[in-house]
C-alpha cells in the first residue's frame, strides 16, 4: 500500500513538473524493489573484529645522524604533553629537542638528552 501511495505522489509530481511521462505502477514497483534489494542491510549486533580498523599513530622520523651528532643548536624545550622518550624504552618526557624534534628525558635521575646527542 505504501508503494502505491508513493506512486500516486510520483505521478502527481511528474504531471506538475511536466518533465516526462510517469512510468506505470508495475514498473515503479519493480524499480522500488530493485532499489531496496541493492541497498545494504543495516548492521546489527556486535561489530565484527575485522571491521574495527585501528588508527595508525603518526611516528616522528629520527633525524639524520649528521644532524643528530653535529652539536649545534640542540636546545631542550618544555612541551605541555608528555611523550615517550626516544632514547630509553620506559621513560616519558616533557622535554623535546628543538632541532631533532624528539622527546627525551631530562631530569635529575636520567639525562637522555645528552646521551642521545653524544652516542
Amino acid at each position: 500500500m505504501a508503494v502505491v501511495n508513493a506512486w500516486f505522489v510520483y505521478k502527481r509530481d511528474c504531471i506538475e513538473l511536466a518533465s516526462s511521462k510517469p512510468m506505470p505502477l508495475r514498473k515503479f514497483q519493480a524499480s522500488v524493489a530493485a532499489a531496496l534489494c541493492s541497498s545494504g542491510k543495516p548492521a546489527r549486533g556486535r561489530p565484527s573484529l575485522e571491521s574495527a580498523k585501528k588508527r595508525k599513530r603518526q611516528v616522528n622520523p629520527a633525524p639524520v645522524e649528521d644532524v643528530r651528532f653535529d652539536g649545534v643548536r640542540h636546545l631542550p624545550t618544555y612541551e605541555g604533553k608528555r611523550q615517550r622518550c626516544r632514547n630509553c624504552p620506559d621513560g616519558f618526557a616533557f622535554v623535546k629537542c628543538v632541532k631533532c624534534k624528539v622527546h627525551l628525558c631530562l631530569n635529575k635521575n636520567r639525562n637522555c638528552f645528552l646521551e642521545y646527542h653524544m652516542h
